[in-house]
């Protein structure tokens, strides 16, 4: 896969205002860019819509912001990510009823986010699906033209917002 006219729109992404506003508009693109990925791992989760096993696996693949990407050694904030994956939040662990603590209070469950990783990786007794990385190969390429399509978008709509900006505060 090639990428081509990359380096003008990081010419014209330099030219917005400030940092922060080259970061919220090269996250929006790259969220925008994430939902074919998203889609394409939902489709090949498995689920089976009788038993309604794997309906919380399809509802917990979600796009997010990579929490503390901008917070890692040697980023100088001007570098962005976000991340398609699962929110272990759409189904938290359990107490489990077999596991206990010296207490006998039971020990968490793995809840969707340790269900997904078994269902992607595979176990020793069970093929692992590989849903996400299925999908992130199906549509790596549509997923990089989103991007470049949102960026343009969003660089053009940033400098038509900061020139009214700057219209109303001439005035």
């Amino acid at each position: 896969m090639k990428l081509t006219g990359f380096a003008e729109l990081e010419r014209e992404l330099a030219s917005l205002a400030n940092a922060a506003t080259m970061r919220r508009v090269a996250t929006r693109a790259l969220q925008v860019a994430a939902e074919p990925i998203r889609d394409e791992a939902k489709r090949l989760a498995p689920d089976d819509p009788a038993t309604g096993e794997g309906k919380y696996l399809v509802e917990a693949i979600k796009i997010g912001r990579a929490a503390g990407a901008s917070q890692k050694l040697g980023n100088s904030g001007s570098q962005v990510s976000t991340f398609v994956g699962i929110d272990g939040s759409v189904k938290p662990a359990k107490p489990s009823t077999r596991r206990k603590t010296k207490k006998g209070t039971g020990k968490p469950g793995g809840g969707v986010a340790a269900y997904s990783i078994m269902m992607e990786q595979g176990t020793t007794t069970h093929q692992g699906v590989h849903y996400m990385a299925r999908g992130f190969e199906a549509m790596k390429e549509v997923a990089v033209e989103r991007a470049a399509d949102a960026l343009r978008e969003d660089i053009i709509a940033t400098q038509g917002r900061a020139a009214r900006k700057a219209a109303r505060n001439a005035e």
